[in-house]
């Protein structure tokens, strides 16, 4: 086995292992402060006063922006794994790629400008004074970037992210890994079909909640894939994919 198939195949089950512990972050957060890991600009005032006073959620964030570093040595092993198979699927593994490159880009984008808030605005946070609302508007302006960067299934890293996986799966089935590929366009419709929440708010968070844990779960099995086939990573079926 190529030793750069194995470290993408490593660092792909490191990144899966950093967002399932990020998700036990989110939910330590949901516990010891009383609302979800989210900032709203229309709850400013008590969402900067619940952050700033929070010792999960700067380690949540963190957790999330280092999942940037084994993301990205484990693209070019799966870009690689799909490269030695018909034009079709190197292509479309490129472009699975390029989408999945501009994602972990606009995912980190989003956890900086929420760590911007969390860690730089919300501690020093006093509501009431002379400084709360300018503090206050800062804070919305970084949640609107924040938002428009990445969400499960919002802003253009979510439509990126599906874009990506739709990408991956077909390839992936196309080079004969029938149930991760089917796994991934499971997941890809997911999180295109989260985007539904612009029109009815958090009724749509479950179902953009289910193509993350849906991502997290590919991103693993086809990291095992990596590690546990020779030359064609992800030629063949990985037998411990669910079905779907």
């Amino acid at each position: 086995m190529p030793s750069g198939m194995r470290v993408s195949g490593l660092a792909g089950l490191a990144f899966a292992a950093v967002l399932v512990a990020g998700f036990v972050m989110d939910g330590v957060i949901a516990v010891t402060t009383g609302g979800p890991p989210e900032l709203y600009s229309a709850t400013i005032s008590a969402d900067l006063v619940r952050s700033g006073s929070s010792v999960a959620w700067p380690i949540e964030l963190w957790i999330y922006i280092l999942a940037a570093l084994p993301f990205a040595i484990f693209l070019p092993g799966l870009r690689s794994a799909l490269s030695g198979r018909d034009a079709v699927s190197a292509q479309l593994g490129e472009i699975g790629a390029i989408c999945a490159a501009f994602f972990i880009l606009f995912h980190t984008l989003h956890n900086l400008a929420y760590a911007a808030i969390v860690t730089g605005l919300a501690p020093s946070y006093a509501a009431g004074t002379a400084s709360a609302v300018a503090t206050e508007r800062a804070a919305q302006g970084l949640i609107a970037f924040a938002e428009g960067s990445f969400l499960p299934g919002g802003g253009i890293g979510g439509a990126l992210l599906a874009a990506a996986l739709f990408a991956f799966g077909t390839a992936q089935q196309r080079a004969g890994s029938r149930g991760v590929g089917r796994l991934a366009i499971v997941a890809a419709a997911l999180s295109a079909l989260g985007y539904i929440g612009v029109f009815v708010g958090q009724a749509a968070l479950p179902i953009a909640l289910a193509g993350w844990v849906a991502f997290i779960t590919w991103s693993a099995l086809t990291s095992l894939a990596l590690l546990h086939e020779p030359a064609g990573a992800v030629s063949r079926e990985v037998r411990t994919a669910p079905a779907v």
